[in-house]
């Protein structure tokens, strides 16, 4: 069975701990399959996801990655349990079809490359050769690959930028799946909007294919009872 890969900060760990977690244990999930590493010493969002990368690196098999403000599918379990192969991307948002738009091109779903790869960090599969030379690059070669990688760095975020770079650069050929529908939907609005990018000027940055909009209804209606009750 895969393992999961919950992203957490302090702002945000009340939903993980609450909601999250126990979807994922209502499909089946088992609990030694969920781990969750918050940032509790609130060193950062890059600094974070270097740290427990490492501490994931020699898992036998890949492991799908989630952030703290999504909310899964019906049948998540079901269908990140059957996509054993390569990267797959379970997420997408406008980012990814204003990217396509620049560039001319149509939004790749499906079968893919790198090269077409969504930034999809509210979900993805990453398989353990991927992370074990991400590290490897991060710690050693980076900071001579561009100015770019490393502002990057000094700013302490943008980490699904740079691993996609990473997955661009070296491994151009790796099978990738845009996957539709959707495996998750982002639902940061609900919890306040956007922790690292506060500055971003759209709050709601939704799903371009998700397909379980009760489950997002029936969320937001926990989260507005539980905090009229509280209040």
């Amino acid at each position: 069975m895969p393992k999961y890969i919950i992203h957490s900060c302090n702002d945000r760990q009340w939903y993980v701990d609450q909601y999250l977690v126990p979807s994922m244990l209502k499909q089946g999930i088992a609990k030694d399959d969920i781990l969750v590493f918050q940032d509790k010493e609130g060193i950062g969002p890059l600094k974070h996801f270097l740290q427990y990368m490492e501490q994931i690196q020699d898992l036998p098999e890949a492991a799908w990655h989630l952030q703290d403000d999504v909310i899964i599918c019906k049948d998540f379990k079901e269908r990140t349990e059957a996509l054993d192969k390569g990267i797959v991307c379970g997420f997408c948002d406008s980012y990814d079809t204003d990217k396509a738009i620049a560039y001319n091109r149509e939004l790749a779903i499906g079968e893919t490359k790198p090269e077409f790869e969504w930034y999809s960090l509210q979900c993805i599969r990453v398989p353990s050769e991927i992370v074990k030379g991400f590290l490897y690059w991060y710690n050693n070669i980076s900071v001579n690959d561009g100015e770019l990688i490393r502002r990057y760095i000094q700013y302490n975020k943008h980490e699904d930028t740079l691993l996609r770079m990473y997955i661009r650069g070296y491994y151009p050929d790796y099978p990738v799946i845009n996957l539709k529908p959707n495996l998750v939907d982002h639902i940061d609005y609900l919890l306040g909007g956007s922790v690292v990018n506060n500055q971003r000027g759209i709050k709601d940055v939704r799903s371009l294919f998700f397909e379980d909009t009760d489950l997002v209804q029936e969320l937001e209606e926990k989260i507005r009872d539980s905090r009229e009750e509280t209040n």
